[in-house]
């Protein structure tokens, strides 16, 4: 959902940075977090909102960027693909774990008032910086990633980062994972389901 601030002002993005999204899929996410506010607000519900920012495991389907870039380097790997295309490299995203995340969403749920927090590593890493990462401890050539103009974003944000203060605090949330970790972690866990190694 942290789609939902788009192009901000400052950073790093916290619970009450004013929301200004560039797609319609973050304006409809930006009226779910106003609604669940109102039915907490005006109905004394215990409703809350998690904004989780990238969050990535095994399980995510092959459109993610993530999950593609690695499925892809491995078909190089395994000569069933001769290069690997994206789109823009040269920005920035807060990326996590996604088990973890799932304990921050239980712990929300668990705290004895309702509230929203921030979901985040509280780190922003380059893409093509994860790219380059994945395609060294494969072994691949850099050369066959390749860049697509045609899959650029109409309206890209450079850098987007978040404040997980909130929720280490109040939820006692422990997050102090390097994405590079997860991304060994997430390397290993789909060369064992592909390759049964």
């Amino acid at each position: 959902m942290k789609t939902i601030y788009g192009r901000v002002l400052q950073m790093p993005i916290t619970i009450e940075t004013p929301m200004n999204p560039v797609s319609p899929y973050a304006v409809s996410k930006m009226a779910s977090y106003f609604m669940i506010k109102t039915y907490r607000e005006s109905y004394q519900l215990f409703t809350c909102n998690g904004v989780l920012f990238n969050h990535e495991s095994f399980l995510r389907s092959s459109n993610f960027f993530i999950k593609k870039v690695i499925q892809d380097a491995l078909a190089i790997k395994n000569n069933k693909l001769d290069k690997l295309i994206v789109g823009n490299l040269n920005v920035k995203r807060d990326f996590g774990y996604a088990p973890k995340y799932v304990e921050a969403m239980w712990k929300i749920l668990q705290s004895p008032y309702a509230d929203d927090f921030i979901i985040c590593s509280g780190k922003s890493v380059l893409l093509r910086d994860i790219v380059e990462y994945v395609f060294y401890q494969l072994k691949l050539d850099r050369q066959l990633i390749v860049e697509d103009k045609s899959l650029f974003r109409p309206n890209e944000i450079e850098e987007i980062y978040g404040d997980n203060t909130k929720a280490k605090i109040f939820l006692e949330w422990d997050y102090n994972d390097s994405f590079f970790e997860v991304l060994d972690r997430l390397i290993n866990e789909e060369m064992r389901n592909q390759y049964g190694r």
